[in-house]
């Protein structure tokens, strides 16, 4: 298998869940992104950080990454996790 990255786009939906019911929490935004770069940045060397919107955060993931993010993600999407929110994944 080659080595070569993928896009991802990740995101939490949970903003958007509240959007137009409260005033958006700007803060809430950013510890949500800052979840999803403490869970990224703990696959390794083998991620970049190409830039981000609110909860969304965009990234190059080398393909061997790619698992090893996948099921840190299923992780932090259990049932068994208190976090407030859901990491969405697209792949590009």
């Amino acid at each position: 298998m080659s080595n070569n990255p993928c896009c991802v786009k990740l995101y939490c939906d949970l903003p958007s869940l509240l959007d137009g019911i409260l005033e958006r929490d700007y803060g809430l935004y950013l510890d949500l992104r800052n979840e999803i770069h403490q869970l990224v940045n703990s696959i390794g060397n083998d991620v970049e950080y190409l830039g981000g919107s609110g909860t969304t955060t965009t990234w190059n993931i080398q393909q061997n990454a790619l698992l090893p993010l996948l099921r840190k993600i299923q992780h932090f999407n259990g049932p068994s996790t208190d976090y407030p929110c859901v990491i969405h994944i697209e792949l590009y």
